[in-house]
């Protein structure tokens, strides 16, 4: 399972890529973003933990719409983003590795 996270993964990441996990960081800069499509299209979950850019996190659902995004950030979602998230993690509640086993439980 390929696994993209929009923005740095840190811990996350690493728990991920340990549980097996083909795992690809997008950095985000600048005021304009474009994913690369074929990174995109070949992904089954995107992990939000930069939220500052909605219009390159739009890009890539327009590019998968079947692709599960989830949020994992401490930062308030705007309401502009809200539609096209499944759902939205604090990592001050949900420890790294808990939500690593979790979505290992949901996409094994």
């Amino acid at each position: 399972m390929k696994i993209i996270f929009f923005g740095s993964g840190g811990d996350l990441s690493f728990s991920l890529s340990n549980q097996g996990f083909e795992i690809e960081e997008m950095p985000t800069s600048g005021d304009v973003y474009a994913p690369p499509a074929d990174l995109i299209l070949d992904a089954d979950l995107l992990v939000i933990t930069d939220t500052s850019d909605p219009t390159g996190i739009l890009l890539c659902r327009e590019l998968n719409p079947d692709i599960k995004t989830i949020v994992y950030s401490k930062d308030e979602l705007s309401d502009f983003l809200r539609p096209q998230i499944d759902f939205a993690l604090d990592p001050q509640l949900f420890p790294p590795d808990l939500v690593a086993e979790e979505i290992s439980n949901l996409f094994s």
